[in-house]
């Protein structure tokens, strides 16, 4: 048996343990607090602590690892991270610099993402062009500070860690005091909530951190793999998201779509004669697929994880959603891909059959491709107008719509969100189910599992 990781044992917990959140609240505030009031000594002890996690960490995975499994990579990383521990430890005055120019680096990135953002919003006039470039500006002049200062600077990115924290734990207290009034009171409407997303870049390395975890896991298991540990039903769904999880490649960030009845909608960048900037920018695609089709597709041919969240809808508000999907699909047109086009003779048969995206969908689920002409979706923006905004949007009226204060939405950022709901108990998201037919990466075959609720 092998030891579950502490993002698997979070899918195995069916509710949210009251205690366990009223210490990251008050762990949240008591840090914040400090970071704020005194962030040099706060900072220091942040350090400490995270040295000693790292230390802790470090040691568990690499005595867990099977012996045969241990290679020289796996040696030097044990040692490199022991050694920074180390160093985190006993003089951290010698890493201030290093630390301050890697925090340069993250600003400048973010500061670059968010000017991708900024530019094509006011290209194509869509809401968040003001708020992207005055964040693309902060971040790019904070950037060159530390640049330049990056020793005295870093007591202003414990200010702003420390001004996050209290900001995430002070809407943690109020959206879980809020949704304790509304039980009480027996209200089961709708309510729109901000929420605070996770940090753009922990966000994004969810997804990948989140599928060699379950890797791991199945390897120390057989064909029996207890996939049901992971899945719980509360309620009937009449509609269901899922989170894609692949282990190689950009697919490691992770994809979005949804379920509505038996048919899945899935936006994203299937023309690929129509990709820029290395696909981040395309024209936009919605691909609709019978259900049951296309999550074998995903398992089988493309050998992903699959964890879906399904949501309970009143009569209200599935009418809602269906009426807002259908002002959508009024704003597209049939698209074919090769595949189709050859199938059904509007361009010539090659001797390799084509092996794009489009092309290898169409084949397995019969999938219907159409292009987005119009609106805001008429052009897929990996930063922006991306899978997951697009089933925020349709899904917004069911309550889940999240405001994220990172302004990008992430598939990371929304299986945070969803896990999190479902185990508050919510009326909304009503079951979680982890979808497997193999390993992903090239590992051996996995007997499909029906899953517990669809």
């Amino acid at each position: 048996m092998g030891k579950e990781s502490h993002l698997l044992r979070g899918l195995m917990r069916t509710t949210l343990d009251p205690a366990r959140a009223v210490v990251q609240v008050l762990v949240a505030l008591g840090f914040g607090l400090w970071l704020v009031v005194d962030p040099g000594p706060a900072g220091r002890a942040l350090t400490a602590g995270l040295a000693v996690l790292l230390l802790l960490t470090a040691w568990s995975n690499y005595r867990d690892m099977e012996p045969k499994r241990k290679k020289g990579r796996d040696r030097w990383l044990f040692f490199g991270t022991t050694v920074l521990a180390v160093l985190m430890l006993v003089v951290p005055a010698y890493l201030a610099a290093p630390a301050g120019v890697l925090f340069g680096v993250c600003f400048l990135v973010l500061g670059l993402v968010r000017g991708l953002c900024a530019v094509e919003c006011w290209r194509r006039d869509l809401p968040g062009k003001f708020r992207h470039s005055l964040a693309a500006v902060v971040s790019l002049v904070f950037s060159g500070l530390l640049f330049s200062h990056p020793v005295t600077r870093l007591l202003s990115v414990a200010v702003l860690s420390g001004i996050y924290l209290l900001v995430y734990a002070g809407l943690l207290l109020l959206d879980g005091a809020a949704e304790w009034l509304l039980r009480r009171r027996g209200h089961t409407g709708v309510r729109r909530r901000v929420r605070v997303a996770l940090p753009i870049f922990l966000a994004a390395l969810l997804p990948g951190q989140l599928v060699d975890d379950f890797n791991e896991y199945f390897r120390t298991r057989d064909n029996e793999a207890p996939l049901p540990d992971f899945s719980v039903q509360r309620g009937q769904a009449q509609a269901e998201v899922f989170i894609h999880l692949v282990s190689k490649g950009m697919g490691r960030t992770g994809h979005v779509d949804f379920r509505l009845g038996d048919t899945v909608y899935s936006y994203g960048c299937y023309d690929e004669s129509s990709h820029r900037l290395f696909g981040m920018i395309s024209d936009g695609t919605l691909a609709i697929a019978p259900v049951e089709p296309y999550r074998r597709y995903c398992l089988s041919f493309e050998r992903k994880v699959l964890v879906g969240f399904g949501l309970h809808l009143t009569e209200e508000q599935e009418e809602t959603v269906r009426q807002t999907l259908q002002e959508l699909l009024a704003k597209t047109e049939p698209w074919m891909s090769d595949a189709e086009k050859m199938e059904k003779g509007q361009l010539p048969a090659a001797k390799k059959r084509p092996r794009d995206a489009a092309s290898l969908l169409w084949r397995a689920t019969g999938a219907e491709i159409r292009k987005v002409k119009e609106g805001p979706f008429a052009t897929y923006f990996a930063l922006n107008t991306n899978c997951v905004q697009l089933a925020d949007t349709i899904l917004g009226p069911t309550g889940l719509d999240i405001l994220a204060v990172n302004g990008i939405p992430t598939p990371g950022s929304y299986y945070a969100m969803l896990n999190r709901q479902f185990e508050r108990g919510s009326p909304t998201v009503v079951s979680r189910t982890v979808y497997a037919g193999r390993l992903t990466g090239g590992a051996r075959p996995r007997r499909e599992k029906r899953p517990l609720s669809s």
